[in-house]
């Protein structure tokens, strides 16, 4: 038996006489499996990090959710709810949307808006988790890289 390339196959030749071509598949030079899926799932943390920090939407207008304005928005909640169950009334909160003035916000759209933040930010961070268990489970370095989040 006799085995060598030849433009790209792997042939092998048997003492019998018969001829064996196989296509070589050669993984890309310097890659592996554990290697991409690592680079894809520190890419989908960090798209999952910069699509909650981008913003969201509430009535029209695009509010910021960065960290800082969602440290923010726990203060005034902790806030309301400390007057409420001490009887003190609160009727607005300062806030404002992007590229606008600050604007007094009524409680109840102040909550509305901080529900849709922590929406949108679990939707996100759900979504993440399971692409990354897809990731996981996937075998092949092509499949890997076709995941997006978006």
């Amino acid at each position: 038996m006799r085995t060598y390339e030849e433009d790209g196959y792997l042939i092998t030749e048997y003492d019998s006489g018969t001829r064996v071509k196989a296509l070589i598949q050669r993984a890309e030079f310097g890659t592996s499996l554990a290697r991409i899926r690592a680079e894809k799932i520190k890419e989908l943390n960090e798209t999952c990090e910069k699509l909650i920090v981008d913003g969201i939407t509430y009535n029209g207008k695009k509010y910021d959710f960065d960290r800082d304005t969602q440290l923010n928005m726990l203060g005034w909640q902790s806030k309301i709810i400390f007057c409420q169950l001490n009887e003190m009334p609160v009727t607005t909160i300062p806030w404002y949307a992007q590229g606008e003035s600050c604007e007094d916000m009524s409680v109840n759209d102040f909550i509305a808006l901080c529900g849709v933040g922590e929406q949108h930010k679990s939707a996100l961070i759900t979504e993440c988790k399971r692409l990354k268990e897809q990731v996981n489970l996937m075998s092949t370095i092509e499949d890997i890289r076709g995941v997006m989040l978006e």
